[in-house]
């Protein structure tokens, strides 16, 4: 493990200490973009947190975070940053959420981070490095049959009628389908295998970032709903539309969804 990752798990884990010291309470919550997104008092401190932890460690290098926004500095690093994946879920008391730190050097992820305080679970990956939990390296599901498969399908991908063919073909398919809470949680639930597929749409940079290297390094694969990969240039403050999968089943998925 590198000094990088090092840094990436200490800043989500003293983060997610903060965040279970209020955990439960009731919270006051504002809406940012539509009332399906909301930030918190704690979304903020959060982040202020991770953004110190790394300014202490790595002064020079840039910054962005979901609330803070860009901190340019002259440097071919960026920390990315998502404080508290699964707002909506902390301020009701639900399990569903999670920290998540990346580091991107010249546009590719390097290494990252995720946190889920509440489980005191820690999946982290460095490029070419492996995926752990805890210590302990993952690999992602071996099933090759989609009507073995789990799949997490996020919220917002449920309630566009522009997926409902799609939707109808994955549940006819697989399994089981869940809905998930934290986009970040769930990429490390496919890491490890707990599920096969996760199929969530317009997710910002910081939602993915660190999971998709978490994903790829446990024997994954990402990807939009239409097989091509997130460009870091373009997506890095767009939206995505975001395929991941165990890797065995991807064209499987890709040709239901895009049917």
């Amino acid at each position: 493990m590198d000094v990088f990752t090092e840094t990436a798990q200490l800043a989500a884990r003293t983060a997610g200490g903060y965040l279970m010291q209020h955990f439960g309470q009731q919270i006051t919550s504002s809406d940012k973009e539509s009332h399906h997104s909301i930030v918190t008092e704690h979304d903020v401190e959060a982040e202020r947190i991770i953004v110190q932890g790394i300014q202490n460690s790595f002064p020079g290098h840039s910054i962005l975070s979901e609330e803070m926004g860009l901190q340019k500095a002259d440097s071919d690093y960026l920390w990315v940053i998502d404080p508290l994946d699964g707002s909506s879920y902390y301020s009701r008391g639900i399990e569903m959420f999670s920290v998540a730190v990346a580091l991107l050097k010249e546009n590719q992820v390097i290494a990252g981070a995720i946190y889920n305080p509440v489980r005191s679970e820690m999946f982290y990956a460095w490029k070419d490095g492996g995926a752990f939990l805890n210590g302990t390296p993952i690999t992602v599901s071996p099933h090759t049959n989609l009507k073995e498969t789990i799949c997490t399908a996020g919220h917002r991908y449920l309630r566009l009628e522009q997926y409902d063919q799609g939707m109808r073909n994955l549940l006819k398919s697989v399994r089981s389908i869940r809905g998930g809470g934290s986009c970040a949680q769930e990429m490390c639930y496919l890491a490890c295998g707990r599920i096969d597929v996760l199929l969530t749409v317009n997710q910002s940079f910081w939602d993915y970032a660190a999971g998709s290297l978490i994903v790829r390094e446990a024997g994954g694969q990402v990807s939009d709903i239409t097989g091509v990969d997130f460009d870091v240039q373009k997506h890095l403050y767009g939206k995505f539309d975001l395929l991941a999968t165990n890797g065995h089943v991807h064209k499987q998925v890709l040709g239901l969804v895009c049917s």
